[in-house]
Order: structure tokens, then C-alpha cells, then sequence
């Protein structure tokens, strides 16, 4: 622990413990980014999710709205909205801290997504480390189909050559190959969460980076971009199918927490 407090510090954030209680209001504040309410008194005592997930909510395509309802007329007074974004497609080309830079390598354009909506935004990346036996086993079959079938396309050649290149660089570097799920949660009120959205998306694109939001599993993903809330078994990569595999260090260009460029 002290060595990752030291880590982090030398690169600039601060750095602070959490006991259960704090915890739990970090969890509440970052499901009430605008802070309509006050944080609530965490008891050790009782269950973490009795006392932070008390407030009302309802699902929505892709996030939620949350608010409270009316005694009198038994109608849902909304406070603000959460739209979860994912990243479909990820672009080869990442520098360090890419989703929140201010600043770029030369020819490249920086991506400050806080520019691109003056609302709360979360930026939530989701990692898992995979088995490299497993993955090797799926390029060298991979590598083995494409070379039967270079026969009848040179496409085919070209991907068995570079699924032997990439094979090879893993064993001369013992490379590590991590599965990633990146999130962008855009909070907004009245109605303009939508207009956050697509400035999101369009500060994305200049980076050739495909933010969309999630229609189905927007509600399941929503719990993943809060403290603790990850679960890289579910949904399933099959089912989400948004599931990216990415070296250690291109991955590491898309963590927030991370020195500057």
C-alpha cells in the first residue's frame, strides 16, 4: 500500500485512505455528482449497499434518472440523468493519459473530455489481466487458419504474418495482454444529458475513438463505473461484446490516473 501511495504521489495526485465509512460516501457522491443532497452518515454497523443505493432511481436506455416521487401527486420529480458511453473502437495510436490529457504528441490532438462537456463526467476504465496460455493458443490457431487459407487471398498472408511478428514480440519481450472495458458516464439535468452526449462523442471521434451508448446494458454497466463496481466476467464477453485486448502499456495511455505527457 505504501509503495503505491508513494507511486502516485510522485507523479502528482494525492492520495488519500479510505476507511468504510469514507468509502461509502464516495460512493454516494459519485451517484449524486451534483450533490442535491447531502452525504449520508455511513454506519459501519450496517450493509454498504442499504445505505448508499437508498435513493430512488429509474433505468433508461443506456444509464439511469434519478429523483424522488412525489407524496402528495405520487409523481417522479427527476434531479438528473447518468448515460453510460463505451468505447467500441480503440485507436493504435494512445499516449499517455489519452482520455484526459490537455496536452499531445506533435500531429496528434489532445482529448480533454471535460472541454468537451461542462457538466460532471466519469471516466471509468474497467482491466483484467488475461491467460496468456489461453491467448497464445487463440493467435497460434489464428496464425494456422490464415496460412491454409493464403492460398486463396493475399489479405490472409499479410494477417498470418503479423500474428507471427506479434507472437514473436511477446516471446522476446514477455508482453502482457490485458482485456479492457472503457466507460464514460455523462451526467446532465433537464433533458441536455443528451446534448453532453454527443459532444462527448464528437470530442472522441477527432481521436478516431468510437464512444456509443449502450441501449441494453447501460443499467448493468452503470454499477460497473462506481468504486468497486467492476465485474470482468459480466456480462459476458459474448454478450457485451465490447471487451477490448490491449497491450499493458497502450492500456496504461488510457488510465486517468497517470504522469502527464
Amino acid at each position: 500500500r505504501l509503495s503505491i501511495e508513494d507511486t502516485l504521489r510522485g507523479i502528482g495526485h494525492g492520495v488519500t485512505g479510505l476507511d468504510g465509512a469514507a468509502l461509502g460516501q464516495a460512493v454516494a457522491q459519485a451517484l449524486d455528482p451534483f450533490q442535491s443532497c447531502a452525504p449520508p452518515l455511513i454506519l459501519p454497523e450496517q450493509g454498504l449497499k442499504y445505505q448508499v443505493l437508498s435513493g430512488e432511481a429509474e433505468t433508461l436506455e443506456g444509464g439511469c434518472r434519478f429523483g424522488t416521487t412525489d407524496a402528495a401527486t405520487g409523481a417522479f420529480l427527476e434531479a438528473y440523468q447518468a448515460q453510460v458511453l463505451s468505447l467500441h473502437r480503440v485507436t493504435n495510436q494512445t499516449y499517455p493519459r489519452m482520455l484526459c490529457a490537455a496536452r499531445a504528441p506533435k500531429e496528434s490532438k489532445p482529448l480533454a473530455l471535460w472541454d468537451a462537456w461542462d457538466g460532471p463526467l466519469t471516466v471509468v476504465v474497467n482491466t483484467a489481466v488475461v491467460d496468456e496460455a489461453v491467448e497464445e493458443r487463440k493467435l497460434t490457431t489464428k496464425k494456422m487458419i490464415a496460412a491454409w487459407q493464403s492460398w486463396f487471398s493475399p489479405r490472409n498472408k499479410a494477417i498470418a504474418a503479423q500474428i507471427d511478428e506479434l507472437l514473436t514480440q511477446r516471446f522476446l519481450t514477455g508482453s502482457t495482454m490485458a482485456v479492457a472495458r472503457v466507460h464514460v458516464v455523462v451526467w446532465g439535468k433537464e433533458g441536455g444529458v443528451m446534448r453532453g452526449v454527443e459532444d462527448v462523442q464528437r470530442a472522441a471521434r477527432g481521436l478516431r475513438m468510437a464512444l456509443a451508448p449502450e441501449p441494453t446494458l447501460g443499467s448493468t454497466l452503470f454499477f460497473q463505473t462506481l468504486p468497486m463496481g467492476c465485474d470482468p466476467g459480466f456480462p459476458p464477453e459474448c454478450v457485451l461484446n465490447r471487451g477490448r485486448r490491449m497491450d499493458i502499456g497502450n492500456l496504461a495511455h488510457l488510465l486517468t490516473l497517470y504522469g502527464a505527457f
